[in-house]
């Protein structure tokens, strides 16, 4: 049986934003579907969100698709980094991930995730009014996205 993990974001929780939607329509569509509440959302560590994200998926195999959502993007890259060479997965979504700010993450050398300068450069309004811009495109591309990942054997729609 396929399965999906759906990493959540910075202060994200697992039952708020697209994540509900999707959860649904990927379980009406045949896969087992998991939204962990990772570790200490607020004031995130990255080795216990890695953690927590090993834990969830278990033994990674081709019928395991990892979607994440802004700091849960950054995670599930770190995941894969951890994985043996040959290891395989069905599929990776990144929604809104980031780059340049967060270099210093992106050495390792960190506990933390170091977002405070990002969040601070943001203005609040414009950040809502692009989310609620995007999230419409998200609801409708998502499941698309998984479903080109492995046409083959992809459920119907």
């Amino acid at each position: 049986m396929k399965r999906a993990v759906i990493v959540h974001g910075y202060k994200g929780k697992p039952e708020t934003n697209w994540k509900p939607w999707l959860k649904a329509e990927l379980e009406a569509n045949g896969y087992a579907v998991t939204v962990p509440a990772m570790p200490e959302a607020e004031q995130p560590i990255a080795r216990a969100w890695h953690d927590k994200l090993t834990e969830t998926v278990g033994q990674p195999d081709a019928d395991v698709y990892l979607i994440g959502h802004s700091l849960g993007c950054i995670t599930i890259l770190r995941y894969l980094e951890s994985l043996p060479e040959n290891q395989k997965v069905g599929g990776v979504v990144l929604v809104a991930g980031f780059g340049e700010r967060f270099a210093q993450y992106q050495a390792g050398n960190h506990d933390t995730f170091l977002i405070t300068s990002w969040i601070g450069s943001a203005s609040g309004n414009i950040a809502t009014t692009l989310w609620r811009s995007a999230r419409t495109m998200i609801r409708t591309s998502i499941f698309h996205r998984l479903s080109y990942l492995n046409r083959s054997s992809a459920p119907k729609r």
